[in-house]
């Protein structure tokens, strides 16, 4: 499965050149963002891997405005692209702890290995941020896991779905996304009592936050997710008797 790429950039010229050399690179560029507030609308909407974030963007916000938003609601790597590689710059960027910092005009090569850093540095703060691989405490409705250095109180009808990330498990709310150190199987077992159907390898649904369903796919909050041949069958089957 391609990494999903968001470009969020003002210049138009620039931002197509960059989906070109990402498409090349083989990623997929889910969309391209002028401004902060366009790129959060996507965010919430799209499942999106990685950002390519402008500095300084038109708009009231700017690309480190969106970059302080991203690590409190989504937790997202980001890699900021900007013009200027003035101290001042570097000093507001480097607070925001991206997983790269491009200067422009930018080539193919240097980006190619700015991406592959990034995801792979990511996937390092991901697994350190899971202290002690410590599962989740589940309860009948809840469930409590660490996050940031706290355990925090999930809401089991909160959830939207659970994505597979190899060892761990994504847990998509409203309002943020967490990580737990369990595998998608081991969240559906827990989950198997509850409106909650596997439609993919890499997805598990929350049957009561679908919008709706078109041919191979089911729309969950906005979010566009595959239903796969394998598990077509028991989808229909359940959400017929749900």
């Amino acid at each position: 499965m391609s990494q999903r790429l968001l470009i969020v950039e003002d210049e138009p010229i620039i931002a197509r050149d960059l989906a070109y050399m990402v498409e090349d690179l083989g990623y997929e560029v889910v969309g391209i963002a002028h401004s902060a507030s366009d790129a959060m609308e996507v965010l919430q909407k799209e499942a999106i891997n990685i950002v390519l974030l402008d500095i300084n963007l038109a708009g009231s916000l700017t690309g480190i405005d969106l970059a302080h938003w991203i690590n409190q609601k989504l937790q997202l790597p980001f890699i900021f692209l900007t013009s200027y590689s003035d101290k001042e710059t570097l000093t507001k960027a480097k607070i925001t702890e991206p997983f790269g910092y491009l200067v422009k005009p930018i080539d193919e090569q240097n980006l190619k290995s700015t991406l592959e850093i990034a995801q792979y540095n990511f996937q390092i703060y991901q697994q350190k941020n899971i202290e002690e691989k410590e599962e989740p405490f589940w309860l009948e409705n809840e469930f409590f896991i660490r996050h940031k250095g706290e355990l925090v109180k999930v809401r089991i009808p909160d959830i939207l779905y659970a994505e597979a990330n190899d060892n761990y498990t994504l847990i998509h709310t409203n309002q943020q996304k967490f990580i737990v150190s369990a595998t998608l199987k081991k969240v559906e077992e827990k989950l198997a009592d509850l409106p909650f159907c596997r439609i993919h390898r890499s997805y598990l649904i929350n049957l009561r936050s679908i919008d709706k369903v078109a041919q191979d796919d089911v729309f969950v909050s906005g979010q566009c997710l595959p239903i796969s041949k394998k598990y077509r069958e028991g989808f229909y089957k359940k959400i017929a008797t749900f």
